[in-house]
C-alpha cells in the first residue's frame, strides 16, 4: 500500500469517529435567542415560587414531570427523594413566606425541542439564607413554548460559597 491510500484510510476512520450522533446539536453554543427564552422560563418559575403563585407554575411545568432532590452534606449524598412537579405545586401553593431562589453562570444546551438548564443557585425563606446547591432543569417546547419537564437539584445547608450576587 502506498502512503496516499494509508493516509486516506487513516482521515476516513477518523471522521467516522468524530462524526457526531445524528439528533446531536451540530453547534454546542446555543442561539442566544433560544437561550434566553429557556432562561426566562426558568427565572418565570423562581418567581412563580416567590409569590406562591400556582397558575403560573401550573403554565411553566408539565405537571407529570418529576424533580430528583438530592441532599449533600460535605462530600456525601445523606439523602434522594422524588417529588413530582404536581406536589412541586402543591407545595409551593402552602402559606408561607417569601421563597428567594436565585441562580448564576448558567449553562444552557438544546438539542431542537429538548434542553436543559445547568445553574448554581442559593435559596432563602423570609430573610433567612436556607441553602446553596446546583438545580439541573430539563425543558421541552410544547405548543411553542418552553415547559420544564423535571430535572434534580442538590441541596446542600452549609459549606456554600458566598454567592457572586451579594446579599439579597
Amino acid at each position: 500500500m502506498t502512503r496516499r491510500p494509508l493516509a486516506l484510510a487513516a482521515l476516513i476512520a477518523t471522521s467516522a469517529c468524530a462524526a457526531p450522533r445524528p439528533n446531536a446539536p451540530a453547534d454546542p453554543a446555543p442561539p442566544a435567542a433560544e437561550s434566553a427564552e429557556i432562561l426566562s422560563t426558568v427565572a418565570a418559575l423562581f418567581d412563580a415560587m416567590a409569590s406562591r403563585d400556582t397558575t403560573a407554575l401550573a403554565r411553566l411545568v408539565t405537571r407529570d414531570g418529576v424533580f430528583a432532590v438530592i441532599v449533600i452534606e460535605g462530600d456525601s449524598v445523606t439523602r434522594v427523594a422524588h417529588q413530582s412537579l404536581g406536589g412541586f405545586i402543591t407545595s409551593i401553593g402552602q402559606p408561607g413566606p417569601r421563597l428567594l431562589e436565585r441562580a448564576w453562570a448558567s449553562r444552557v444546551m438544546i438539542d431542537g425541542p429538548f434542553a436543559t438548564v445547568w445553574t448554581p443557585y442559593d435559596f432563602h425563606v423570609g430573610d433567612r439564607f436556607s441553602h446553596c446547591g446546583t438545580d439541573v432543569f430539563t425543558l421541552a417546547k410544547v405548543d411553542g413554548a418552553w415547559r420544564i419537564t423535571g430535572g434534580s437539584y442538590t441541596i446542600q445547608p452549609q459549606g456554600c460559597a458566598p454567592s457572586p450576587l451579594g446579599a439579597p
